[in-house]
């Protein structure tokens, strides 16, 4: 199922290049379309958080966009352990406990943006951000090959 980008209501989308933190020339493609559209939402969300925490948006609007990519997130998370239960992929209850992980990160990142300074906020947005494109570049990456090798020559 591909997931089409919302419209974002935010005041002051990222358009400068030392707003964003995801550079998209370097952007992971894993070659599995929804999934891949899936990842740049919840990157297009974390580059918009990012600029709104530069920009000293109101907390409520950082936090507003944090949800956005968290939904994204969700939704993706869903996808991945779909396919993976399709496929009897061995690794499923740990790529489950990685998505959690970043679920959890990123309700601690909502708390920071309730609470921290806008250093700190920026130091943990960072961190969820590595963390995430992490996860996609290895374990997500590990999920497609799986599902690439399983699914030659069924169709």
């Amino acid at each position: 199922m591909l997931v089409t980008a919302p419209k974002v209501t935010a005041p002051y989308p990222a358009t400068a290049m030392w707003l964003s933190i995801f550079n998209p020339e370097n952007a992971p493609e894993l070659g599995e379309a929804a999934l891949d559209e899936e990842h740049r939402l919840i990157e297009k969300f974390l580059d918009r958080l990012h600029a709104a925490i530069l920009m000293r948006q109101s907390t409520s609007d950082q936090r507003l966009l944090l949800h956005e990519a968290l939904s994204f997130l969700r939704i993706n998370s869903s996808h991945e352990e779909e396919l993976m239960m399709r496929d009897l992929f061995p690794h499923i209850e740990e790529h489950k406990v990685a998505h959690q992980r970043l679920f959890h990160r990123g309700e601690s990142l909502d708390y920071v943006l309730a609470t921290a300074t806008c250093s700190r906020s920026l130091e943990v947005l960072d961190d969820v951000s590595n963390e995430l494109l992490q996860h996609i570049n290895q374990d997500d990456r590990d999920v497609v090959m799986w599902h690439r090798r399983c699914c030659r020559g069924k169709a």
